[in-house]
């Protein structure tokens, strides 16, 4: 996880773009990731949030899982289709390396769902066990109840006795 949030970091770095036309009345061309913003927002990842007729960034704000999702799609949907809106220079060496960041991307998505698969299979195996363990503790669950069943009649058999015993 952390690789892939490294790599959608170094991505929305690597675009290059004018930083001058701010749309945005909440962010300080001072902040660390002015340029970032801008960048992004140009890019169309990021769209703002108008409040009392202004458009804001907002970011001191908490981003949701949601809004992380919208902005994940738009960036891979930029970069898989650059045909698609906004021209994107193929021959541009970052869009080189974001290429190749996708791809690696791809691969360790990959490398996840054969983990995946193989933790399933396990699950699946140890679930069988499971139950196999359950059937045999099953039929042996009769044996140790008639155990205690006969040590009880017994306890009771040596109480009644030594009552007796006691009495008389």
């Amino acid at each position: 996880m952390k690789k892939v949030l490294l790599a959608v970091f170094i991505i929305c770095a690597a675009f290059a773009v004018n930083a001058e036309n701010n749309p945005y009345k909440d962010l300080v061309n001072t902040h660390w990731a002015y340029g970032s913003v801008l960048r992004m927002s140009e890019f169309g990842i990021f769209k703002g949030i108008v409040k009392k007729g202004e458009l804001t960034f907002q970011g001191d704000k908490a981003l949701t899982r949601y809004e992380f999702a919208v902005a994940t799609d738009r960036l891979v949907n930029k970069l898989l289709h650059p045909d698609q809106g906004d021209e994107i220079d193929v021959s541009d060496e970052n869009f080189k390396l974001q290429s190749s960041l996708l791809t690696e991307m791809k691969n360790m998505m990959a490398g996840m769902q054969q983990d995946i698969m193989i933790n399933k299979n396990s699950i699946n195996k140890t679930i069988e066990k499971v139950k196999e363990l359950e059937d045999r503790m099953g039929s042996k669950d009769t044996g140790q109840y008639k155990t205690l069943y006969y040590i009880s009649i017994g306890s009771f058999i040596i109480s009644v006795v030594a009552l007796i015993l006691a009495v008389s």
